[in-house]
């Protein structure tokens, strides 16, 4: 069996020989602590070394006990698919011209409290990865894969002002007379004074998209002031280019826009071309369409340790997507 994991660790195991060694560690729960240990080290090696093995081994250990119930192929995902998809990874949060580098979990996320050296910051979340800030007032926000925030080390007297790039989930602390004012890169700002909601809005996306869990925002686009209220368990789509006259308000799918922060990456029916974008986002990867035809199709289905091969396989099993791979790039085509 030694002989196994040391191929599998040099990528040269067979498939016969990959499922022969994830049975073996399924009913050795030592020893499979052990191999992922000694996975960790080999993707750690000529990494920093205040990083923290043990609490990486006791979240995949965790993840395993609960997706035990799933069939082999998710147990296999749960053993071995943190280790695959990268154990390190990073978050860079800008304090002017500081930079400090902290190690991120790919499940769990780290609490960072702002330093206080600087009268503006940003935090910075690469494709990947995904972190939870504490901001000066002590709201919360969870920033998803390549977002950013950024705000003044102390906000203001009358409104604590921020501005958002990519996708965070908030839970503001309540004050009506000291709203907060978060800009978004599509051209609106949500005014809020203390509710809990997701607000998507990438730069290469061309809707905004606000989901509320509770409580009642205001959206106001800034070239002409209009608004639009929008209340607990509501969800609106608002196409960037065309203001809040011509939004989509529905009942919120509070689980298909909100359970990324919890490590799960979900889609509904989904359009390919949502997909893709989300794919990249969550992987860190990037993804290209050969065949238009692959455009045509939706996908549902829920992830949370896969690799992106493994979500590729599932795509190619449902829609009949085909998929290469080179140096880090996807290719999808039909045949």
């Amino acid at each position: 069996m030694n002989s196994i994991k040391d191929k599998y660790l040099k990528g040269t195991a067979s498939d016969s020989e990959k499922e022969k060694m994830f049975k073996h560690l399924e009913g050795s729960p030592e020893e499979r602590k052990d191999f992922i240990r000694r996975d960790i080290d080999r993707t750690m090696s000529g990494m920093p070394n205040n990083a923290a093995p043990e609490k990486m081994v006791s979240s995949m250990m965790s993840d395993i006990r609960r997706r035990r119930n799933y069939t082999f192929l998710y147990k296999i995902a749960a053993i071995l698919s943190i280790p695959l998809v990268g154990i390190l990874l990073y978050q860079y949060i800008h304090f002017s011209n500081k930079i400090k580098t902290l190690e991120q979990n790919a499940i769990a996320f780290s609490y960072i409290a702002p330093e206080q050296d600087s009268t503006t910051f940003q935090y910075t979340v690469n494709p990947g990865v995904k972190g939870l800030i504490t901001l000066p007032d002590g709201s919360k926000v969870w920033l998803n894969s390549n977002s950013s925030i950024k705000c003044p080390q102390k906000f203001a007297n009358r409104s604590r002002d921020l501005e958002l790039y990519g996708e965070g989930y908030f839970i503001v602390e309540s004050n009506e007379k000291w709203p907060m004012n978060i800009k978004t890169a599509s051209g609106y700002t949500v005014k809020v004074t203390g509710t809990e909601f997701n607000l998507s809005s990438y730069s290469n996306d061309n809707v905004l998209k606000l989901t509320m869990v509770s409580g009642t925002v205001r959206l106001i686009k800034e070239s002409d002031k209009s608004e639009l209220e929008v209340k607990k368990l509501e969800e609106i789509t608002v196409p960037v280019n065309k203001g809040v006259a011509v939004t989509e308000k529905n009942k919120a799918n509070l689980y298909l826009n909100t359970s990324w922060k919890n490590g799960l990456l979900v889609f509904d029916n989904t359009p390919m071309n949502e997909v893709i974008k989300k794919m990249e986002r969550w992987f860190g990867v990037k993804i290209l369409v050969k065949d238009s035809t692959v455009l045509t199709n939706h996908l549902t289905g829920e992830f949370q340790s896969e690799s992106i091969a493994q979500v590729l396989e599932y795509m190619k099993v449902t829609s009949n997507i085909k998929f290469t791979v080179k140096d880090k790039t996807y290719t999808l085509y039909e045949e």
